[in-house]
């Protein structure tokens, strides 16, 4: 499955311990203090944020990964849901989104989590991919305490559409043809009559008589070639008149997955 592209989040503002940092800047310059002591889960956190922006996406999972061995906090199963979708790993997106609302988030974030699974599930079901089961409903859907419509539903169903009767390649090339054909049987009809009316102007100041018949037979030339250039106009656009009332038509949509645009605590840094 082709990895999708969603628009960039500003991760580095997601979990950079802005708080922390507004303290310091508020403190006033007295005598030094020592540093304190390292998070180590902060600095994978850090270097995820790194890897992020970078566009190194594996790295940045696995980060967050370690980081949510060390310190299961929900916010970092949303980052890795997202960086899945990011990927195109809509099965490993389900499932981290999953874990995620098991931690009862606020409204918001629930909302966006339940979309991107649904989003998910479509794409999945679209290529024909088996769903991933939730461990606690035994269900393709999302955990106890949560909307389970698309949970007891059938799979999705293919979204198809049908375009346009001009919107077919191959009819709009034959009735094209068979329009030039046309165009270019009346021009040689009208060039054959002129040559005709030129041969008829015989007498005094007239055309000799090798003359006239030289336009006559030309005449003759160019109206056998005007019957065959609108005979085979008149065969393809009827042809393509055919293909535009019997051909199929019938297309495919693509449904890419999206964690959405709702609220403002996602796009700037996943913070709940």
């Amino acid at each position: 499955m082709p990895a999708p592209s969603p628009r960039r989040l500003p991760l580095v503002l997601a979990l950079a311990g802005a708080p922390a940092l507004a303290l310091a800047l508020a403190a006033p310059p007295a005598t030094a203090q020592p540093a304190p002591p390292a998070d180590p889960v902060q600095a994978r956190i850090d270097r995820a944020m790194a890897y992020y922006e970078a566009a190194d996406l594996a790295r940045a999972l696995d980060e967050l990964a370690a980081a949510y061995a060390e310190s299961p906090r929900p916010d970092l199963l949303f980052a890795m849901g997202r960086i899945h979708v990011e990927r195109g790993e809509c099965a490993e997106a389900i499932a981290a989104y999953r874990r995620f609302l098991a931690s009862k988030p606020g409204p918001n974030s629930t909302q966006i989590a339940t979309d991107a699974i649904a989003e998910c599930q479509k794409v999945l079901a679209a290529a024909g991919e088996r769903l991933p089961v939730d461990p606690g409903t035994g269900a393709a859907g999302l955990p106890a305490g949560h909307d389970r419509t698309a949970a007891t539903a059938a799979p999705p169903a293919v979204p198809t559409r049908t375009r346009p009767w001009y919107t077919d390649a191959l009819g709009d090339a034959l009735v094209g043809v068979g329009l030039a054909g046309g165009v270019t049987a009346g021009a040689l009809y009208l060039s054959a009559r002129d040559d005709l009316d030129r041969a008829a102007e015989g007498g005094p100041g007239g055309v000799t008589l090798a003359e006239h018949d030289r336009l006559v037979a030309r005449a003759d030339r160019k109206q056998l070639w005007a019957g065959i250039a609108g005979g085979v106009g008149a065969a393809l656009v009827v042809g393509g008149v055919i293909r535009f009332v019997t051909g199929d038509r019938t297309e495919t949509v693509t449904v890419a997955p999206a964690a959405g645009g709702a609220g403002a605590s996602v796009t700037v840094g996943w913070r709940f």
